[in-house]
């Protein structure tokens, strides 16, 4: 990280900024695991008041082939810097475009120590609102994300009942098989059928090691990838 020579006034405004900053509300939707993610628009509209408020702004410069640069700034002219390298899956318009729309939603969340957090922080809780028909939100097995599903409520203090089957996460198996596929629809010239191969391409595309803990950026980066290749 470079900064400048002094950074007490920046890491007093982005103490009060970060305590009075709320979680980022989750407005896009990852097809492949059904579950919500903050966009890029979101994390700027949702920052821009408070940023201003304490002083605080930030510039994104692309850089190099693959770069981008990230600069936070202090009224007082104090900053901190670095850059963040993620290769796109070749150089058309459309897979730099998108390399770059993560590499600067990835970028603010980090630098500005951002919590993304789910569309109704209320529902973690389990607790049902009554009234028929409610949507919320209600935790799964231990360990799993919270999944949104249909419930009937009532006009009493009893709990709401689920009527549909909570969503299930994919196992790793399937999450690696999804990759798999998602590699296979992307390459012009077929891979070798070898897990050295489709490590390299997942770590050289998406800047990713190929592990389990990794799958589900990794799907979310191919997929759009993929997305943008086929538009194009």
């Amino acid at each position: 990280m470079e900064k400048s020579e002094s950074i007490k006034n920046i890491a007093e405004a982005m103490s009060k900024f970060q305590s009075e900053m709320e979680a980022i509300t989750k407005d896009a939707t990852n097809p492949f695991f059904k579950s919500k993610y903050a966009s890029l628009s979101a994390i700027i509209e949702d920052t821009r008041a408070p940023l201003g408020k304490n002083g605080l702004s930030y510039a994104q410069f692309p850089k190099g082939e693959s770069e981008l640069t990230t600069i936070l700034m202090h009224k007082t002219g104090e900053w901190m810097s670095e850059t963040y390298l993620m290769k796109p899956v070749d150089q058309k318009p459309q897979s730099v475009g998108s390399a770059m729309t993560y590499m600067r939603r990835y970028a603010l969340c980090a630098v500005l120590g951002l919590q993304v957090d789910d569309d109704d922080g209320n529902g973690a809780s389990g607790k049902a609102s009554k009234g028929p028909g409610k949507v919320i939100h209600v935790p799964l097995e231990p360990g799993e994300e919270i999944d949104t599903i249909q419930v009937l409520g009532t006009d009493t203090d009893e709990p709401a009942k689920p009527v549909a089957k909570p969503w299930k996460k994919p196992t790793a198996n399937e999450q690696k098989a999804t990759i798999m596929k998602l590699v296979d629809g992307i390459v012009m010239n077929p891979l070798p059928k070898t897990k050295e191969a489709y490590e390299g391409y997942v770590l050289e595309q998406t800047g990713l090691i190929l592990t389990a803990g990794n799958y589900e950026q990794i799907i979310e980066r191919l997929s759009a990838l993929q997305k943008h290749e086929t538009v194009g």
